[in-house]
């Protein structure tokens, strides 16, 4: 019984679950923007906004952070060389073009919110927050 060689299967169609992912991230995204302007808690649409894009950007941004942790202590568990130079290329890459500009946008809208709101920047969590914030930068 002859089975085929790894290398000699077909490469799968990737555009199809490109295009699911695509639009089951708009779906999300515009479901968002519904409650965001549906919302009475917020003072205004704008801190809502503000709010949102600043949690959404946290959650990416610390959730991305302890994915990699996870991975870089299974990679070292492993003892291979292989994998984890590719965990510390892949760290390297996200931590570029992913997490800095998520952290500076996650500063950003936090700035957003103390002034759209006038809240005084002596206020102990905006505190922490901005320490925490030059500590992880």
């Amino acid at each position: 019984m002859d089975t085929p060689h790894p290398a000699e299967t077909p490469p799968a169609d990737r555009r199809a679950s490109n295009t699911l992912s695509a639009v089951v991230g708009l779906a999300v995204l515009a479901l968002a923007l519904v409650f965001v302007f549906k919302t009475n808690v917020a003072p205004s649409h704008w801190y809502a906004i503000f709010k949102w894009v600043h949690v959404s950007g946290a959650v990416l941004w610390v959730g991305g952070g302890l994915t990699l942790t996870i991975l870089a202590l299974r990679a070292e568990r492993s003892s291979d060389p292989t994998e984890m130079a590719m965990i510390a290329r892949q760290a390297a890459f996200v931590g570029e073009r992913v997490f800095a500009p998520i952290g500076l946008l996650v500063l950003a809208m936090g700035i957003a919110m103390v002034v759209n709101l006038n809240l005084d920047w002596g206020t102990s969590w905006i505190v922490v927050g901005l320490v925490g914030y030059v500590i992880t930068f």
